[in-house]
């Protein structure tokens, strides 16, 4: 297991994400990072005083709005933006967040060139690509999109199935949001297809959950935001970068002709290492769900476009 993991925007995404990684003793060290003064350094505190009951070493986190912490971060996490609101799109915080990740990718080019970004701020897609313009390397830059989405799809199956979550097997490929594919030829109910267990009425109901998981959380939660399933989601991603696991998850990746899509990010399978993005794994998926992969990715496309413009 390697070192520093860095995790940029003290918020309830970011702050989560450094106790779940402290807890699983995921990183030995965690670095927080937000531009408030205090803010980070007093959650990163709390967190030490948690450590003292929760088992982990409370001299792992430190919390600071000093960019130059960062340096020899094996992993960064960013956070920082505004959050999604029920009133709020994730398109509509591109314009807000954008000037936000540039900041931090050029802090991360002064004084941590060389570790894998992992990019959690909506929206994630013409974000990575604002990573990367700062950057380079895509394969070190990595969304967060499809393993949170994947996970409420498994969720939704299994509420309908009436079965275990172990007993699910579940894929959501696109653009994190509206336009995700839930790959429903490819998911299973112990080992059997899911067309073998639900019906066409119920696979449309947890395929439309799939997407809009994180509005029915802002449904219930108006003045809140989603944070403990993408905290639980950016773990299970660091730990296979810092591990060198080679798992394969969902996850936003720059495309270069995979599926038919060329130069843009999008969620995709791939495989995690140290290094980052070792492969874009291509699965066996159905005309119709390819079409819809390229659909979603074309709105990325779009967004890009409106971007350029402005």
């Amino acid at each position: 297991m390697q070192g520093r993991v860095t995790v940029v925007g003290a918020g309830q995404v970011g702050i989560t994400t450094a106790a779940r990684l402290a807890s699983s003793a995921q990183a030995p060290e965690i670095v927080v990072i937000d531009i408030v003064p205090g803010l980070a350094a007093g959650l990163a505190l709390d967190l030490q005083h948690a450590g003292v009951l929760a088992g982990y070493d409370p001299a792992q986190i430190r919390g600071t709005d000093d960019y130059t912490l960062m340096r020899h971060s094996s992993v960064v996490v960013i956070t920082a933006g505004s959050a999604r609101r029920p009133d709020i799109s994730r398109d509509d915080l591109l314009a807000k967040n954008r000037p936000i990740v540039r900041e931090v990718a050029r802090a991360i080019s002064r004084h941590t060139p060389d570790s894998v970004v992992v990019l959690v701020t909506n929206p994630v897609e013409p974000l990575c690509h604002e990573v990367l313009d700062v950057l380079g390397h895509p394969e070190r830059i990595i969304g967060l999109s499809g393993a949170l989405d994947s996970a409420r799809f498994a969720f939704a199956i299994a509420e309908q199935a009436a079965t275990g979550i172990g007993e699910v097997s579940a894929t959501v490929l696109g653009r994190h949001g509206d336009s995700a594919v839930p790959i429903v030829s490819r998911a299973t109910v112990s080992g059997r297809p899911l067309a073998a267990v639900l019906d066409e009425q119920q696979i449309e109901a947890v395929a439309r959950y799939a997407r809009s998981g994180s509005g029915e959380v802002l449904r219930l939660l108006p003045a809140g935001s989603t944070y403990w399933a993408p905290a639980a989601a950016i773990e299970r991603m660091v730990r296979a970068i810092l591990g060198d696991t080679h798992e394969e998850l969902p996850c936003t990746a720059l495309c270069t002709g995979q599926y038919g899509i060329d130069e843009l990010f999008v969620g995709v399978p791939v495989r995690l290492g140290a290094s980052g993005i070792k492969q874009i794994v291509e699965l066996e998926i159905t005309r119709a769900e390819l079409r819809a992969l390229q659909a979603s990715a074309a709105e990325v496309q779009a967004l890009l476009g409106s971007t350029d413009a402005t």
